[in-house]
This record gives C-alpha cells, structure tokens and sequence, in this order.
C-alpha cells in the first residue's frame, strides 16, 4: 500500500492498547493509533525483528491470555522505525 493510499481510507483513531504476537507468541506491547477499512496504525515497543510481509496476531490486552481469545491477524505493510510504527493490512 502507497502512503497516498495510506492517506485516502478513512481511519477511526483509537489509541488502544494491545499486545502484538508472531509465530504464536506474545512478543511486545502495542497501541493501536488508528484503524481503516484495510487494516492498523500500530506503536510497538521495539521493532527488532520486524519486517515488511510478516504476519502478526494482535491480542486485546484483556483477552490475551485467554485460550479461545479473539485475535486479528494481519500483515506488515509498511513500517517506519523513526516514529516505532507498524502498518497492518488485515488478512482476509
């Protein structure tokens, strides 16, 4: 996704806490800044080991730890390291 695509969804700001998983795990702390009609606007805690294309599970921080907890499955669309921001697309 373009940034001028980026730009052109509507977005509901949320700023919603949440945890972010790969590969099944709990690996960092999150906040969900806003969300559109194709995916999230993510901070994460520290992006290391985070890349473009891969697949994450976000887990509300009530849920998480539940076994039949709800989870949103996306993928990383883009990324921007200065500002510790992630761009999900959700995955259908």
């Amino acid at each position: 996704m373009t940034s001028k695509e980026r730009r052109s969804c509507k977005r509901a700001r949320l700023n919603h806490p949440v945890m972010m998983g790969i590969n099944g795990r709990i690996v960092r702390l999150a906040e969900i800044l806003d969300a559109g009609e194709r995916g999230l606007r993510v901070r994460v805690t520290g992006q290391s080991g985070l890349q473009v294309g891969h697949e994450v599970e976000i887990f509300s921080l009530s849920a998480y730890k539940r076994i039949d907890a709800s989870k949103l499955q996306c993928s990383i669309a883009w990324q921007d390291s200065d500002n510790f921001e992630v761009g999900l697309r959700y995955i259908q």
